[in-house]
Order: structure tokens, then C-alpha cells, then sequence
């Protein structure tokens, strides 16, 4: 199963609270030699995955290429006033009226930082040292305005091309309807400038979900030729040969 996946994909090692767990369809040996990211669990299990995936072995595997981790648990947890220690959940925050879930979520992120820090795994630079800041908001608008701090809240602002506006559908968020890229729209964007996606695995992925989605791949054609960008077209094509997803003609 897992042989039939590109190498040049990132493989999703689920861990977490997903129907069916990567240990119960496969063994660690197939994983190996493979770019890998572990998908959920709490850090002491991904730490588990890890070695598991990247031990030495007696017949002298490669070990896996583990690229990422990712849970959303602590986002769930935030909800009702909880973070997340390695001695288990605190709940002290539960009745506390003055902790946003940003906050608590922040608590937890720094106390996850903490554990990996001592078992020695941590990446070596930081978002700030590939010129990326977590905190910012990016904004993107055809008219030239420099970026600034508002209250405290760096924001970023990116000038592209008015034609580069297109492929929107207005959405209601708390109340206030704003214009969101479609999802046909939103694959062609992630293709047009993949280093702010995530890169070409994350724009594979999104391919892949989006195919599942009913993703009208002609639509995307058609935005592909109004951007008019020969490597996010290529980008497309080559990636679909790949994932098997048929485009039309």
C-alpha cells in the first residue's frame, strides 16, 4: 500500500485519534526511507513513532525522514480551559474568566517546546530565522501600503497584480461576510507562490484532499490560464500525473 505513493510525497504516519492508526495496517519497516510526518497523538507517543521509525535495526534499514508533527488537541483542550503538561492535562484554567484560548493554547505550545527540548529534538533555527513571523498578519491588496504594528499585531502586506484578484465567494465569519478564495482558486494561489503553502508536498497534499472534495478541475484550468504563470501551471500538471488525478484536456 504504502509502496504505491510517490516517493516525492510526504507519507502521514497517523497516531492520533484517526479511524485506523498507521501501526494497525502496517509495520515500522515501511516506513523507512521515507519522508514521513507524524499526525497527531500527544508528544510522548509521537516521540514513541519517532523511534520506532528511526532506530537502528539489525538489517540496516535507513531510518525514516521525519519531517514534521502536528496535533490539534491542544486547540481542543483550550476550548475548555485546559493545557497540556508532560505530566498529563492541567485544568487549572477552567474557571478562570481572564485566559483566552490563544493563550492557553500558547501555554501548552510552550510546555510541548519544553518536552522535545529534553529528549533533543528541536528544529535548529526558528521561524524569525527563515524571515517568517508567527505572530504577524499577512495581508495581500493590489495597493501599495507598507507594513506596520497596529496595538501590537505586526502585519504584513504583500502587493500583487490586480488580475491576481479573482476565484472569490463571500463568507460569513461571526457575523461579517468577507470574500474567501474558492477552492479551486486557493490550489491555484498555493501553486502560483508554494513557499507560502507550505512548499510542493503541502501543495500535493492539497491536491489530493481537494480531489476528494469534488474539486472542479476545470475550473482550475481556467483560473490557471487568467493567472497566466507557466510554473504554477507545470506545478499542477506535474503534480496530478503523479497523485493520478485525471485534468481535463
Amino acid at each position: 500500500m504504502i509502496d504505491a505513493i510517490p516517493e516525492t510525497l510526504v507519507l502521514g504516519y497517523s497516531r492520533g485519534y484517526a479511524d485506523r492508526l498507521a501501526h494497525e495496517f502496517s509495520d515500522p519497516a515501511d516506513w523507512r526511507g521515507r519522508c514521513v510526518h507524524i499526525l497527531g497523538g500527544s508528544p510522548p507517543k509521537q516521540l514513541d513513532a519517532i523511534r520506532q521509525l528511526t532506530r537502528p535495526t539489525l538489517t540496516d534499514e535507513p531510518p525514516a525522514d521525519i519531517v514534521g508533527v502536528d496535533r490539534n488537541g491542544l486547540h481542543r483542550g483550550a476550548q475548555f480551559g485546559e493545557f497540556w503538561t508532560a505530566d498529563g492535562w492541567d485544568d487549572s484554567g477552567r474557571d478562570a474568566d481572564h485566559v483566552t484560548v490563544r493563550k492557553t493554547v500558547r501555554h501548552s505550545l510552550a510546555r510541548v517546546r519544553e518536552f522535545w527540548r529534553t529528549h533533543g529534538i528541536w528544529p535548529k533555527t526558528t521561524p524569525q530565522d527563515e524571515g517568517l513571523d508567527p505572530e504577524a498578519v499577512h495581508v495581500v491588496t493590489p495597493t501599495r501600503v507598507q507594513s506596520r504594528e497596529i496595538h501590537g499585531v505586526p502585519y504584513r502586506v504583500t502587493t500583487v497584480t490586480e488580475r491576481k484578484f479573482f476565484g472569490t465567494e463571500p463568507t460569513s465569519i461571526e457575523g461579517t461576510t468577507v470574500q474567501v478564495s474558492d477552492l479551486e482558486k486557493t490550489l491555484v494561489d498555493c501553486a502560483d507562490h508554494p513557499e507560502f503553502c507550505g512548499g510542493i508536498c503541502e501543495l500535493a497534499t492539497a491536491m489530493r484532499a481537494a480531489d476528494d472534495q469534488g474539486c472542479a478541475w476545470d475550473i482550475v484550468g481556467k483560473y490557471l490560464e487568467h493567472l497566466d504563470n507557466g510554473a504554477a501551471t507545470k506545478r499542477i500538471v506535474y503534480l496530478a500525473d503523479q497523485l493520478g488525478i485525471d485534468l481535463p484536456d
